[in-house]
């Protein structure tokens, strides 16, 4: 076997096959370590580089969260319109 090349610390090999892990942030903000597993290490490599980017992206929030966030910068960005509108009738 090779040597892992830097930051593959986390790909081991486990039982009869490999596994890795990652330490992600959950949505509430806690540290958790996900852990994949495969029967062969490019297998593994694979997973461990989907779950690295999506720890690197962070959180994902709730899709409801995600619309009210929306809705709340529309109606900041309309409330601004119309104070401009308010200030240039004056």
């Amino acid at each position: 076997m090779s040597r892992r090349a830097n930051g593959e610390g986390s790909i081991y090999p486990y039982r009869n096959g490999f596994a890795a892990h990652v330490w992600i942030v959950t949505p509430k903000g806690r540290r958790q370590r996900k852990t994949v597993y495969g029967k062969t290490r490019p297998e593994v490599h694979d997973k461990w580089l989907r779950l690295h980017e999506q720890a690197r992206r962070g959180p994902e929030r709730h899709p409801l969260a995600r619309l009210l966030h929306a809705r709340a910068r529309e109606q900041v960005v309309e409330r601004g319109r119309a104070g401009e509108a308010e200030g240039a009738a004056a």
